[in-house]
């Protein structure tokens, strides 16, 4: 099975996914702020800018896309390394799985085929990010708002995070007070913009062709190996 061919088809549909489906509303979103038709209007609303809404509505529209994208690029990755997995004939060891299947993936083809997911041309703190923020949109700490937050200690383990509402991290960054403290009163949220996506998708399709690469030749040694030694 040509298995990148079938994770660049997945990393396609999602790209043009959120290019397609975006559109509209970003043109809302615009539309409102330039005070054009159909929403142009000469006063202000009674309980706040006029079509405030209809932006709200949009805006909330796209948070919801980029999770939904960036869920399913998580996936995508995760089912990439575990048909290869399958396909190389070694059996997993669940138990190096507690820490995450990244963690499990990592050891089992580093142990049996050598392959070191540090020595990728993609920084494994992106593909944990991408886990991380797919972890907290599955589990929603808030019934009140659309948007999800990063964990407190997520923002300890990542730094600086790559999908955040930037306005939000901007403020967060302003305030003068322990780190600690501070996370127990305020978390910033996950935001999933278009550039930040498209970058994503683009690094995990390095990464996939990088791993492809390697356990297409080590796999095809450890193969000939064991056919070499029957057990």
């Amino acid at each position: 099975m040509d298995v990148l061919f079938f994770l660049k088809e997945k990393t396609a549909f999602i790209r043009q996914l959120y290019v397609t489906t975006s559109a509209s509303y970003t043109e809302r979103i615009q539309k409102i702020q330039n005070n054009e038709e159909p929403f142009y209007s000469t006063c202000s609303g009674e309980y706040g800018p006029p079509f405030q809404i209809e932006y709200m509505e949009a805006s909330d529209s796209l948070d919801a896309l980029g999770y939904m994208c960036i869920s399913m690029l998580a996936a995508a990755l995760k089912l990439y390394l575990d048909v290869w997995a399958k396909q190389s004939r070694i059996q997993l060891d669940e138990s190096k799985f507690n820490k995450g299947w990244l963690v499990g993936y990592g050891i089992h083809f580093k142990q049996n085929f050598n392959i070191d997911f540090e020595l990728a041309p993609v920084s494994l703190n992106l593909i944990e990010e991408i886990i991380l923020a797919r972890n907290q949109i599955r589990h929603p700490s808030s019934i009140i708002s659309h948007q999800t937050t990063y964990g407190a200690k997520d923002i300890e383990k990542i730094g600086t995070p790559l999908f955040v509402n930037e306005c939000e991290w901007e403020a967060f960054l302003l305030v003068d007070q322990p780190l600690e403290g501070f996370l127990k009163v305020f978390l910033p949220s996950i935001r999933v913009t278009e550039e930040s996506l498209l970058s994503t998708i683009a690094d995990v399709e390095r990464f996939s062709e990088w791993f492809g690469n390697e356990i297409e030749s080590k796999n095809a040694r450890v193969v000939r190996s064991n056919s070499r030694n029957p057990s």
